[in-house]
């Protein structure tokens, strides 16, 4: 986003941005996730003495640690 506003996009094309829709799912609630609120989780687990890493996507107000 600071590479748009120093391009000279405007708030409002900025706040459109933000609100759209990035075609994944929560893997708490299952809704759609905006740019604005995607959160990106990686996950390490052990299998078989080896580390494997999967990525999970949440609403920032879903996810807790």
């Amino acid at each position: 986003m600071a590479q748009a506003t120093k391009m000279g996009a405007d708030t409002a094309t900025l706040e459109k941005r933000r609100k759209a829709l990035t075609g994944h799912a929560c893997a708490k609630c299952h809704e759609e996730i905006s740019f604005g609120d995607l959160m990106v989780v990686k996950v390490v687990e052990m299998e078989d003495g080896r580390p494997r890493a999967h990525q999970l996507t949440y609403h920032r107000k879903c996810y807790a640690i």
